[in-house]
């Protein structure tokens, strides 16, 4: 099973809520940024990159802004990421989950490595 941490532009109780209904379907393990088990609040998205690498997580995010370069200067440099998904606000708050959940359980380590989605 998959490993995810939610960027902090995910940290909506609504979606967390989402996100908790779908876990009790199908356990996946998901922790958020400023969660005690995950990254601080305000951490920069190059710091976020490295603190995903080195739980091996996933990132799930909505930042198609800045986030991607800092990716790709992560990947330039040599070093590795676990993978990130860029999901769409457009999504119903239970897509979402759904989606987060079908990723968890589904895909492997090996589909996510080094590499980014857009979802949907």
């Amino acid at each position: 099973m998959l490993r995810l941490l939610l960027d902090e532009n995910m940290r909506a109780k609504s979606l967390w809520s989402a996100i908790r209904t779908a876990v009790e379907v199908s356990p996946f393990d998901i922790v958020r940024v400023g969660d005690d088990a995950g990254p601080p609040l305000g951490i920069d998205d190059a710091h976020l990159l490295d603190w995903a690498a080195a739980e091996q997580r996933i990132l799930v995010s909505c930042d198609k802004r800045t986030l991607p370069s800092h990716l790709h200067n992560l990947l330039a440099s040599g070093r590795r990421s676990p993978g990130v998904v860029f999901m769409t606000k457009q999504l119903v708050l239970s897509e979402m989950a759904e989606y987060l959940q079908l990723i968890a359980t589904t895909t492997s380590a090996a589909e996510w490595a080094d590499t980014y989605r857009f979802i949907p």
